[in-house]
């Protein structure tokens, strides 16, 4: 049976993707690479390489990493973390929130956990917080 295609992302409409919401939903609890899955879905509706691309490429790259950071491998770790943090920041630089996330919030958070993380310390990565659902 062929995989369902999900609907593009648009991040203006976060509220009301499934994909989008079950993928945070999955990393908050801990399932990183399925969070992964979740969102290479909704990633492969975007043009990759724009502003929602970018979004969720970072994201899928971050639980990619902290997936690495679970499983010891150090040097996974940093290169997706370089790469999905580069992806974040650049969305950020013009949007500090995308999505329903405080995205300059998240990435504070997160180069803490890389630090603890490249330490060895035990730190648990950031919750992806998204403000909440206004109704319609």
């Amino acid at each position: 049976m062929p995989e369902a295609v999900p609907e593009p992302f648009d991040p203006a409409g976060w509220s009301d993707c499934r994909e989008y919401l079950y993928g945070a939903d999955l990393y908050n609890h801990g399932y990183y690479w399925e969070a992964h899955e979740a969102w290479e879905g909704l990633w492969k509706t975007t043009g990759r390489t724009d502003e929602p691309g970018r979004f969720l490429q970072g994201l899928i790259q971050v639980a990619a990493a902290v997936l690495k950071r679970r499983v010891e491998c150090p040097a996974g770790m940093v290169k997706l973390a370089r790469k999905g943090m580069r992806k974040l920041r650049w969305v950020a630089a013009t949007r500090p929130e995308y999505a329903g996330l405080a995205l300059e919030e998240f990435l504070d958070e997160l180069d803490v956990f890389w630090e603890a993380a490249v330490e060895q310390e035990s730190l648990e990565p950031p919750l992806i917080v998204l403000k909440e659902r206004t109704e319609r």
